[in-house]
Formats: structure tokens, sequence, C-alpha cells
């Protein structure tokens, strides 16, 4: 009870609670994480806490968030710290709602923003986290940099956050970064952070951060042919930018400066800076490091409605209520309750009847109306995904990006249910919707990432963009003697096609191969054209037509001792909706790493 006392003063009777955010809304985009710590001073009872973030007021972020939850169950003596994050960075307000033993404190715990730090920028731009170092060397200070990172107006094209707390003490959980586009820190500090911490920001880099670090950085092994060079050369503005901005002038007095090492790393990229003082990079080498930062940021389809992202992701042939069926049934029962019903009942001379006829017409109609909307379309739900893995078999990692979308007869009662380490980027219309502005939509932290109710209801699809980083053992075993090469597929999943490049380039392939079978490889005509920053291009173009092409063209991403694997089924992304009847799904595997 003593040290428990020390670290925090009870403010629920035999509870203490303390809620704090790491971000704001001003910079980054995407999830944001909220970290509850209680503690329950009780010495025999073990108690139940539920911490809610609601929302009463409209959503500005598009999410249509109403209550973000979770619940834990301490035992006496004992303190809980966790994550409680949002997909979007909704009205929350300042407080949380607190129930410990089903009962709703009559007070809420108020929010802190100590851990926030500084911030600085636009919402809307793209965003970097500085570390304690970082900040305090006042880098964003040096001409060369601001000339890169601002427009010509002045006005800053990345949003800052720096952090007053040192990089031990950051999360060990990657999904706190994943709202920013880019983190800079120095060798030392990442250096002496713990594994978790480092880890973290790795996995980070793994689903398409960029980590700038100051200082030299030492890639993992498998990753050490993925390098390029960010060279001291001229950047060619992209036609959006071009649009918006006139091209900033050089830095005078500027020299060449050397080139730098940029290690591409899953979907993601590093850049160390060795020996080179980051405020002596030049200004075309900042001003690539800003394309860079943008290229962490997923493009965003403009869609006007449901219907039209169902034309680019079909899940559903058609989908609304059936108006023409529903028309046909309504004439019917206006012509058997109007003319039919009086001339029958005319000709029985048993007009008197009407006080029966017409309600049982009516209710019949009804029950006719009820089953044609509820089994027009049957009781199955039908779901699809795509999607790309890199398979990191040294690490035993994979990284998959995805599109997934649900389609329901009937509001399925359970909802949705993703991992902790799933990226849930919903799509949404862009037009003004009272579904995205009404807060309806509830999520529940306590078990897995459970989309409670509102995100998928009756008759109308529901899509999502995922980023998913996760430990995995699947790997294909592959062995070569001279010119013959075999496989023994161990992902788990059939292999519809495989494509695989040995040491020299040359690419070997084969078709149709169950899990857990052997198949030999035959030498195509096809070499390796696959250049270190191909994985990251693809992630930061239209998911869709990305993976494409990958599969139409496998030899454009490939590179030495990788290999691609098509699958007929999605075994690296959750299904999301349980007691789905059609579910149709293809994931590209790109494996590195391993023993070959």
């Amino acid at each position: 009870m003593p040290m428990l006392a020390l670290a925090q003063i009870p403010n629920y009777g035999e509870i203490s609670v303390k809620v704090e955010t790491l971000h704001t809304s001003d910079v980054g985009e995407g999830y944001g994480e909220y970290r509850a710590t209680i503690t329950n001073y009780s010495t025999k009872q073990s108690h139940k806490v539920t911490v809610s973030l609601p929302n009463y007021s409209y959503d500005d972020s598009g999410a249509g968030l109403k209550e973000v939850r979770r619940t834990v169950e301490l035992a006496p003596q004992s303190t809980a710290t966790f994550a409680v994050s949002s997909p979007a960075f909704s009205s929350f307000g300042g407080t949380a709602e607190i129930t410990i033993d089903g009962e709703k404190q009559k007070d809420d715990v108020k929010i802190s923003y100590d851990k926030l730090g500084v911030t600085s920028g636009r919402s809307n731009a793209t965003s970097l986290l500085l570390s304690q170092n970082i900040f305090k060397a006042n880098l964003l200070s040096a001409a060369n940099i601001e000339q890169a990172l601002k427009d010509t107006g002045g006005q800053w094209l990345v949003s800052t956050q720096a952090y007053d707390f040192p990089v031990s003490e950051w999360s060990q959980n990657w999904m706190s970064y994943a709202r920013y586009s880019g983190i800079t820190l120095s060798a030392e500090e990442l250096n002496a952070a713990p594994e978790a911490v480092r880890m973290a920001l790795l996995h980070y880099v793994e689903r398409g951060g960029m980590l700038i670090v100051s200082g030299n950085y030492q890639p993992p092994e498998q990753w050490l042919t993925r390098r390029g060079a960010l060279k001291d050369e001229p950047v060619k503005d992209d036609e959006d930018e071009s649009n918006s901005e006139a091209p900033p002038k050089p830095a005078p007095n500027s020299k060449p400066q050397p080139d730098l090492p940029v290690y591409y790393i899953g979907f993601g990229s590093i850049l160390a800076t060795g020996a080179v003082d980051p405020k002596a990079i030049s200004f075309n080498q900042w001003k690539w490091i800003r394309h860079e930062l943008s290229a962490t940021r997923l493009t965003v389809n403009d869609y006007s409605s449901l219907a039209t992202i169902n034309q680019d992701f079909k899940v559903v042939e058609k989908f609304g209520v059936p108006v023409r069926g529903l028309f046909a049934l309504m004439l019917l029962f206006v012509i058997a309750i109007g003319p039919v019903n009086l001339l029958w009942l005319a000709k029985l001379k048993r007009k008197i009847w009407m006080l029966w006829t017409i309600p049982a017409i009516s209710l019949l109609t009804c029950l006719v109306v009820a089953g044609y909307s509820l089994f027009g379309e049957g009781w199955n739900a039908t779901a699809r995904t795509e999607a790309l893995t890199i398979l990191d078999e040294t690490a035993h990692r994979a990284t998959t990006i995805a599109w997934t979308g649900f389609y329901s007869p009937i509001t399925p009662s359970d909802g949705l249910h993703f991992g902790y380490d799933t990226e849930l980027i919903p799509q949404l219309p862009s037009y003004f919707d009272y579904r995205r502005r009404f807060p309806e939509r509830t999520l529940d932290w306590t078990n897995d990432q459970h989309l409670e109710s509102g995100w998928i209801v009756a008759r109308i699809p529901a899509f999502f963009k995922l980023r998913k980083t996760e430990a995995r053992r699947e790997r294909l075993n592959i062995r070569q003697s001279g010119n013959a090469a075999t496989l023994v597929n161990g992902l788990g999943a059939e292999i519809a096609q495989v494509w695989w490049a040995d040491a020299n380039g040359k690419i070997h392939a084969a078709e149709n191969i169950a899990a857990g079978a052997q198949a030999s490889l035959r030498p195509t005509d096809l070499k390796t054209a696959g250049m270190p920053r191909g994985l990251r291009e693809a992630y930061s173009g239209d998911w869709l037509e990305k993976f494409k092409a990958i599969g139409n063209k496998p030899q454009e991403v490939l590179m030495p001792n990788n290999y691609l694997a098509v699958l007929n089924s999605a075994p690296f992304v959750e299904e999301g909706l349980k007691n789905v009847k059609t579910r149709t799904a293809r994931n590209l595997v790109y494996g590195v790493g391993g023993e070959r």
C-alpha cells in the first residue's frame, strides 16, 4: 500500500485513474493514443474498471466515433497501464468517463496533456516527430531546412511535435507512431532506448514510416541489399505541389554534400546521416526528405459515394433498398385491398366483411414485404480482401497493407473484430453524409479491436484500408541444386502462382501448390528488375492498382533471393466479420530473407 500510494493518489475510493494523451489533432493523422494508468489499492478485492472516451458533439474527423473504451480487471494491490486508441482523433473533449464494477462514476477524470511537448504546423500537412536531442539542437532553424520545408509564403509544409521526455520513455507500441509521416532522433538516443522501443520504431518503419537517424545506423542484415543513396541533386516537384507553390530557391553559398545512405525496410525507409550534421544536409536533400515524408501518407481517394467505392473495390454487385420490387408489391397491395376486395365482397353480398378483410390483407402485405426484404438477398454476408504482405523470414515478421470490405443483408450483431496490431482506415465518401457527421460508432479494445456498433449495418457495405505488422512463422523452403530448384509451401495456404529469383537474378516459377506440398520451380526468361525502393513505391501509390501491377509483372519488384507468391486467400489479414459465406481474397506475399 505505501509503495502504490506514492505513485498516485486514489481518486475513486480504492482506485486511482490517470488518463493522458501523447497526440494532438494538430499533428499527424490516423490513430491517436490515450494512455490510462489504473491502480487498485485494495488489499483484498479485485475491481473491473472501464475507461470510456465519449463524443457528444459533431465529429469533424469524419469517422463518426461515438465512444472508444477499454475494460481491465485489476487484482488487489496492482497497477495496469494500457492504451485506448482511436482510429481518428475525434472530439472526445478533455475528460474520460470511468465505470467501476459496473457503476458509472459521477465524476469524470481529466485527460492530461502534459506529454504533448511542443507542437507546431498545420493539421493537414505531413508530420514529423522530433526527439528531445533533435529539438534542443534547434534543427528546423537551419536556413536550408526552412527553405526546403516551407512554401514561398513562409508556411511550414511539415507539422512537428517534439516530446519533452527521453526516447527511453517513448511508447513500446508501434501504433503510437502510426500518425506521423516521419520521426527524427539521434543514433545515441536510438541505441540507448530499450529494445522494445527500438523494435516499435523499426515496426513503424516496416509498415511504411520514415525514420531519420542523426548518426550511424546499421539495418538488419536481410535489408542491407535494399540500400539507396540520397544525392545532392535537384528534386522535381510533384504536379500537385507545383500548382500550390512556387519552387523555393536554393540556399545561398550551398556546396555539394556527400551522398547519404537510405535503407528501405518493409514499406518504409531509414535515412542515416552518418558523420554529417543534419543541419548541414543540403536544400536538395531536405527537399527529397519532404517528398519522402509525403510518401508515408496514404493516397486519399476522393470518392463521392459508397457506390463509387464499390466500383473500385467491389464487395457486392449492387446494394440499397430494392425499390422496384417493393413498388410492385405496393401496387399489388393497392389493387388487392381496393378494387379486387370490393368486387369480391359485392359479389358475395358481404361488404361488412371489410372490417376483417382489409386488416387481413394489410397484415399479409406487411409479412410479404418483410419477407421480401429479409430473404430477397438471403442471410449470408460477403467479404473481400486484397492484400500485399512483406514476409521477413529472417526476423519472422509479416507486414501487410490491404483493402478489405464487408456487406451483409442484415446488421451483424457482433460487429467486426480485428487485432491490436491492425491499423484501420475507414473508407468513406467525401461528400456531406449524416453517417459521417453524427457520432454513432463504438469501439471496444477490451479483448481485441472490436468495432462494436455502427460500422456495418444492413445493406450498406463497409470498406477499410488496413496496415499491420506482426510476428509470423510462415516461410517457403527453397532449395537450389545446379539449375534445378524446389520449394516446400510453408505459407499455410495454397499458392496459385509463385516466382522466385535466384542469386543471379534469374526468375523461376511454379503454380498451384497446396499448403505443405513440394513443387519444382521451372526457369523462366524473366530477370529481376526490382529496385531497392520498389516496395516503398507500391505503398505510396494506389494500392489496388499497384497490387494488380505487381501480380502482372513480378520481375519489376523482385530482387535476387526474394520471391513473390500469389494466394487466393488472405491468411495475413483477419476475417473481421464472422460467419461469412462468400469470402473472396487475394494475397500477394513478397518473401525476404530466410535460408536458401
